[in-house]
């Protein structure tokens, strides 16, 4: 027994009457749907405690509920779930009481998710709803940033190693990006798929290096620039030139953000032809500035202040910094994934 929480769109598209939920006796609990005005249209679940997503046609309704449970296993077994789990949870899912929806978080979250689905749709037409439903699975997703791939796994007790078989390797470039004219240098180095726009490669430095993404920018390839029209707008023609085809014969690269600050960040190519299955960061050192200090210049005097208690802007710009503090020897790549996936979905950070 299960609780399907269903928004009033599907319950009047289905004729059902929303209930009192019942006492899931499943595993994961209960599940929320609505319909996603596709075409076809198509019923979207997720299941409320993994945030486990599951995609299928909706017509014909009178067999939407049976086809959602073998969609369901379908992804289950994609995903390499225990056969044991998989077989009780089914059977669990026989029965079932509509009822309408309460959490407000999932439905943030399926709101999210389909802006997703469509993002990767726009990129892999040929994907199914099978394909879209395990690589959402194994996607940084939902308040706390985890992967329902791993939240099934935290509530069955056991580790779940998955891998996202919608994508094989491809090539791509590894790449040095420095900030100019900042010493001790912050750098990071970064893999890339080489099929990346110019739009999805600032979105990767951006989450790489820590800043928020909240200014202009554009590239710089062999005296030619790319990213600003005219009339000083982003123009995306041109930012949807990709990696591959800027980089095949130009080994480097000035990335231009905040037209304010004026950060340039020089691009070095360190390989090419590298297989990657999506952006990933390698290394690097040192904290991103924070946003709107002032740039090199100003991050210097930043830096100078926060450290020298007599300096005349010391308390104005420890009261700017906030209570967290800055410590601008810090980094971390474990918040690279989440970073780049908020990014995408235009979340704050």
């Amino acid at each position: 027994m299960f609780t399907l929480h269903a928004t009033r769109k599907l319950l009047t598209r289905t004729k059902q009457q929303g209930t009192d939920p019942a006492q899931n006796t499943n595993t994961l609990g209960s599940w929320y749907a609505n319909i996603l005005d596709w075409r076809p249209q198509t019923a979207f679940f997720v299941n409320e405690s993994t945030l486990l997503p599951v995609l299928v046609p909706l017509t014909p309704v009178k067999t939407l509920l049976p086809r959602f449970i073998e969609e369901f296993q379908v992804v289950c077994n994609r995903l390499q779930l225990p056969q044991e789990f998989i077989e009780t949870e089914v059977a669990a899912m026989s029965e079932n009481v509509w009822s309408t929806t309460a959490n407000r978080s999932v439905i943030g979250t399926m709101t999210n998710m389909s802006r997703t689905f469509e993002y990767i749709l726009d990129r892999q037409q040929n994907y199914t709803m099978t394909d879209l439903a395990v690589k959402q699975a194994t996607l940084l997703t939902g308040p706390e940033y985890l992967k329902p791939i791993e939240r099934i796994g935290d509530l069955l007790g056991i580790e779940i190693s998955s891998y996202d078989t919608t994508t094989s390797p491809t090539s791509g470039f590894t790449f040095k990006i420095s900030i100019r004219d900042i010493d001790p240098p912050i750098w990071r180095e970064v893999s890339v798929p080489e099929s990346s726009s110019l739009v999805e490669f600032h979105q990767i430095l951006q989450a790489a290096f820590g800043w928020h993404n909240c200014h202009l920018f554009s590239f710089e390839i062999d005296g030619t620039d790319y990213g600003l029209d005219e009339d000083g707008m982003l123009d995306p023609d041109e930012l949807a030139v990709t990696v591959g085809e800027l980089f095949a014969d130009s080994p480097k690269a000035t990335y231009i953000y905040d037209y304010g600050d004026y950060w340039q960040h020089d691009i070095q190519v360190v390989k090419k032809n590298v297989l990657v299955n999506q952006a990933e960061i390698v290394q690097g050192e040192r904290a991103c500035p924070p946003e709107d200090c002032g740039g090199p210049w100003g991050y210097t005097n930043l830096l100078q202040a926060l450290a020298n208690k007599d300096h005349e802007q010391h308390d104005e710009l420890t009261h700017w910094i906030g209570p967290d503090g800055y410590d601008p020897e810090y980094f971390d790549t474990r918040n690279f994934s989440r970073d780049l996936e908020a990014i995408r979905l235009g979340l704050p950070r």
